[in-house]
């Protein structure tokens, strides 16, 4: 678990034979007990797409202690400018190797009810690095309320999380 900055708050080993939407749950509630986090205290969490699933989404509907924010597993490009318009656009920079050495990233996207299942948001990102390659993604979540373009911040944010994994995976 990890802030929304990247920093790691709590780390478990687990068995990775266990697909990850069956162990999500259940590291959450030893992370709640070990940083001594009420059960009543809100939490939202940002996860890579393989913790996508409908099994997934009714357990965090049901419990009002919890959101999640993860991108749509099979999302396939749209027409752009998504149903609905854009309702937004954000630049997210990058220092790469040297703290001078600054990449941009425009970012437009489009939030509206995901149309399979109506308890869902959906905010359509279309991104363009800065060589000039779009991507078109989908980020789901079940927080109605939290403004798109945070949402959009922290879905992106999670390469700082990713880049880690792939460290740790090249070099241990």
């Amino acid at each position: 678990i990890h802030t929304v900055l990247g920093e790691p708050l709590y780390f478990e080993t687990t068995d990775n034979f266990a697909d990850l939407r069956q162990r999500f749950f259940e590291v959450i509630q030893h992370g709640r007990q070990a940083l001594k986090w009420p059960a009543e205290r809100v939490l939202t969490f940002i996860v890579d797409r393989g913790i996508f699933g409908k099994e997934v989404f009714e357990k965090v509907l049901a419990d009002p202690a919890l959101h999640l924010i993860t991108w749509e597993k099979g999302y396939e490009r749209q027409n752009w400018p998504p149903p609905g318009g854009i309702s937004g656009a954000i630049v997210i920079e990058r220092p790469r190797n040297r703290v001078e050495d600054i990449r941009s990233y425009p970012l437009e996207y489009g939030d509206r009810t995901w149309p399979q299942d109506q308890r869902l948001r959906q905010i359509v990102v279309q991104a363009t690095n800065p060589q000039g390659r779009v991507i078109q993604v989908s980020i789901l979540t079940d927080d109605k309320k939290a403004d798109a373009a945070l949402i959009v911040r922290w879905m992106f944010n999670r390469w700082l999380q990713e880049n880690d994994f792939k460290y740790l995976d090249k070099h241990f």
